[in-house]
């Protein structure tokens, strides 16, 4: 049995090396995590890609459709049949899979952008960035941010199920003191790209791109109302 590390009787080599075993064993105890997180996560990654494009498949599909009736109707009818038709299955799990990879996310901004053109009749090749601040729509980036953002101010407002009560870890825990510059969440070091595109690695950076002003609403239905014409509004402008 190792004696304790403040005994006198124990020589400064012994100290030495029984700290070098708890750190060892702390550093193999952290790398077992790592590996099972990323484990876990190229797991989802794969899932993600396979709901992706199982997703452009479906929304192509939609396409055929509106493309053949959209003559025949005026442009409200077509803005509600985008949020009936192809709304609901872009922001289904959008917490999950909207931070894939850009080369699985472009496959449903083009189809996005194809919905853009049908609705106001444009060229193929015309470019929609304008469209989408003129029909108020949110392109996939900015429905990810969106929803990130409603999951932590449910989260902050313990909105969630008991599940998610902690989810995110607070900056104030881990701080011995408290300044203003201490983060409101704080995001888990990560040494692999794959484990930083996680929720918990990305949601406290964009919660803090959120102006304070929309933080501080007193409900949801207003926080989501403000979110929107923020990000439709920001992103216009940097297209612009």
């Amino acid at each position: 049995m190792a004696q304790p590390l403040d005994n006198p009787m124990v020589s400064p080599k012994e100290i030495a090396k029984e700290k070098a075993e708890i750190s060892r064993s702390d550093l193999l105890r952290k790398q077992e995590v790592e590996t099972k997180e990323l484990k876990d996560r190229m797991v989802t990654l794969k899932r993600m890609e396979n709901n992706i494009q199982a997703l452009r498949d479906q929304l192509l599909r939609e396409k055929r459709v509106i493309s053949k009736i959209k003559n025949k109707l005026n442009k409200p009818t077509l803005i509600d049949l985008y949020y009936s038709l192809i709304f609901p299955h872009l922001i289904y799990c959008n917490v999950i899979w909207g931070n894939s990879p850009d080369i699985h996310l472009k496959q449903l901004t083009k189809c996005q952008n194809r919905f853009i053109r049908i609705f106001k009749n444009l060229h193929p090749h015309c470019h929609t960035s304008e469209y989408y601040l003129e029909m108020k729509i949110l392109n996939i980036k900015n429905l990810f941010i969106y929803h990130v953002a409603t999951f932590i101010f449910r989260f902050l407002r313990q909105q969630l199920p008991a599940f998610f009560r902690n989810f995110f870890t607070f900056g104030t825990s881990i701080q011995a003191r408290t300044t203003r510059h201490t983060p409101l969440f704080y995001a888990p070091p990560a040494r692999i790209k794959v484990l930083c595109m996680s929720l918990k690695h990305t949601g406290p950076g964009i919660w803090e791109t959120i102006p304070q002003e929309i933080k501080d609403c007193n409900t949801l239905h207003l926080f989501k109302n403000k979110l929107k014409n923020f990000l439709i509004t920001k992103s216009s402008v940097f297209q612009g």
